[in-house]
């Protein structure tokens, strides 16, 4: 082999050249100030051959090994970097892979996995990943054969692999599985964090080809690492929108899930119009329009948003309605506040503040025809009409909350008051969903679940007892009805005379002195109920629909009545 240098060329053997290296190495140990005078600066790198620094050959002679070695491991390099740091596995992971005994081997890699765990809980991710490389390789690895493979070099003709199946049950090999999904699934949370998108990928393939098709975590890490490399495009994102499809029809209850879907379909579709818009007239100059006809054809594709804008609210159009779409937007953008993405938080933002103003616009387009709006309107006595109008907007006039809220708005209106009615409306809508949620709470997971069964609710495989209570909640504000006969645990006698103490207070005395002594009465009652109900939670109330108002007035809180209430 050849080499060139400074215009010379001469024969170079490279495995000579690198062992001439450890020479030179040796020798300037022991080299006196005399010995390197010809190297100018004292360091035998900066020796010439043939007038070519040596530091310059070195760099020749290694970029050529490289070449060399390339040539004999094709497959080495086509793995996974993960898979590859397998065959360099220290000690404890060698020694694992040859112990007989299953429990033994498992508990090597199950205390791996926790040091990962340790590690990302302390974002450090580095550390992290080399946890679970070795808890994987514990189960699944590659290895060199060759005895002097370290100076001949990596070659696919030496490599091995190699993978424990040695079970002696299904639940061994289904513990194996859990366990190694767990552990790709987070490598590939740490490589997301690092920015190795593409090793975050294979990380998920893994999971998705060796054990589950249809994991959600998977699916979803995948569609994250897809779209997030700025060199990123539509390819990209269509594949994304497929996998976060897959995780959605496995779970249609996921709203991570379901935000991002919704997320990367509207930016797939806002793509798709920038690009038409670009390209458009790139091969018909089209027409010349003057100042005022541009500014007329503005507005009348200004007037054309605004109309399909308004046909979306009105259920003309999509069945997602605008005031759902900006719910979900901004329920995303505090998503990606929470995980530092500045940039897809700000085009959000920027996308959410143009919908509430097309929003507002609509709002005031239609304001003169919409019967609900009229301060004559009769809320207590609706008429069919403006019953089936309200249904359309999500509203039920038959619902006596309902009603209370709306009269409430009315008279604010009337007053003059300044309040937003859809801040109003979502003030309600949290504090009717904190209330049935405080409802629940005693409820015991198994009658809530029998419950959501028999109101035809879907429960995913794998919820918690948590999200039984969610999805009861969720059920509820969706207007579904609870089963007939449905009642809740048995009622604690400490909680019937808590109660029947309340009632008794709540109807006393109405003077300053009176209330100040039934807010003391009742406040020692509360704590004494939040003490003896603190830790167990055995007793339970009866579901019921609140019927104690809170009517916020003037600063104040008015307390109904007690006579109609199951606990």
């Amino acid at each position: 082999m050849s080499a060139k240098g400074l215009g010379r060329s001469y024969d170079l053997d490279v495995d000579a050249l690198l062992e001439e290296e450890d020479i030179q190495d040796k020798r300037a140990r022991g080299l006196k100030g005399a010995d390197v005078e010809k190297g100018g600066s004292g360091n035998p790198m900066d020796a010439k051959i043939d007038g070519t620094p040596f530091s310059v050959l070195m760099d020749q002679a290694v970029k050529m090994k490289t070449a060399q070695q390339a040539t004999f491991r094709d497959k080495f390099d086509s793995w996974p970097r993960f898979y590859q740091n397998s065959v360099f596995s220290n000690e404890q992971v060698l020694a694992a892979r040859k112990l007989e005994d299953f429990n033994e081997r498992l508990k090597v890699a199950e205390k791996l996995k926790q040091e990962g765990n340790q590690h990302l809980a302390e974002d450090n991710y580095l550390d992290a990943n080399h946890k679970y490389e070795q808890a994987l390789s514990v189960f699944v690895w590659a290895e060199n054969t060759h005895p002097d493979w370290k100076n001949r070099g990596m070659r696919d003709e030496d490599l091995k692999e190699g993978a424990y199946t040695d079970f002696k049950s299904e639940a061994e090999k289904n513990h194996v599985e859990k366990l190694m999904t767990a552990c790709y699934l987070n490598l590939a949370l740490c490589c997301q964090k690092s920015n190795e998108h593409n090793i975050a990928i294979r990380a998920c393939d893994e999971v998705l080809a060796r054990y589950d098709a249809k994991n959600i975590k998977a699916l979803y890490r995948r569609a994250i690492s897809r779209i997030a490399p700025a060199s990123s495009g539509g390819l990209e994102m269509e594949m994304a929108i497929k996998d976060l499809t897959l995780a959605n029809q496995a779970n249609p209850k996921d709203k991570t899930v379901a935000l991002k879907l919704k997320d990367l379909k509207f930016q797939m579709k806002k793509q798709k119009q920038l690009d038409k818009k670009q390209f458009k007239g790139t091969f018909n100059r089209g027409e010349i329009y003057t100042e005022d006809e541009d500014l007329k054809a503005r507005e009348a594709q200004e007037k054309v948003r605004l109309e399909a804008a308004k046909a979306k609210i009105e259920g003309e159009g999509e069945e997602d309605t605008l005031e759902r779409r900006i719910f979900e937007s901004e329920a995303l953008h505090k998503v990606y506040v929470r995980q530092g993405r500045t940039k897809e938080a700000a085009d959000l933002r920027s996308t959410i503040d143009h919908a509430l103003e097309m929003k507002k616009k609509i709002e005031s387009e239609r304001k003169k025809s919409n019967p609900l709006d009229g301060s004559n309107v009769d809320f207590d006595n609706p008429t069919p009409e403006m019953i089936e109008e309200a249904k359309t907007r999500g509203i039920d006039l038959t619902d006596p909350r309902v009603v209370s809220m709306l009269k409430t708005l009315k008279a604010q209106k009337e007053a003059g008051s300044t309040t937003d009615p859809n801040v109003a409306a979502q003030a309600y809508h949290s504090e009717t969903r904190q209330k049935l949620l405080e409802m629940v709470a005693d409820m015991k997971p198994a009658e809530i679940k029998s419950a959501l069964l028999e109101m035809d609710v879907n429960i995913p495989e794998g919820s918690t007892n948590s999200d039984y209570k969610d999805f009861f909640v969720d059920a509820l504000m969706e207007g579904k009805k609870l089963p007939e006969g449905f009642q809740g645990p048995p009622p604690s006698p400490v909680r019937i005379f808590i109660f029947k103490c309340l009632k008794w207070l709540s109807g006393g005395n109405t003077s300053f002195l009176g209330n100040f002594r039934n807010a003391f009465f009742i406040m020692c009652i509360i704590l004494a109920y939040r003490a003896v109900t603190r830790g167990g939670r055995e007793g339970g109330w009866k579901m019921k629909v609140p019927v104690v108002e809170e009517v916020k007035r003037q600063g104040g809180i008015s307390v109904g009545e007690w006579e109609n209430e199951e606990f």
